[in-house]
């Protein structure tokens, strides 16, 4: 099993980051001094996983896999 991938800061970079890290099936301990910002962190990521998810036209199952990791 991969190692974990850690990223301090929730904002556009780390969620991107974070992102790049599931997809390539690291888990993901994202940090951030406020709370909110860990939450709109991981809505940037769900959304970006469906994204990718659509253009790839992966099934149901493979896309929530990624999606279920956030």
């Amino acid at each position: 099993m991969p190692g974990v991938v850690g990223v301090i800061g929730a904002g556009t970079m780390g969620a991107g980051i974070a992102q790049l890290a599931i997809e390539s099936g690291h888990p993901v301990l994202l940090h951030d001094v406020d709370a909110e910002a860990i939450e709109r962190g991981r809505t940037r990521i769900r959304t970006g996983l469906e994204r990718r998810a659509a253009r790839l036209e992966l099934d149901c199952a493979t896309s929530s896999r990624f999606v279920n990791m956030t």
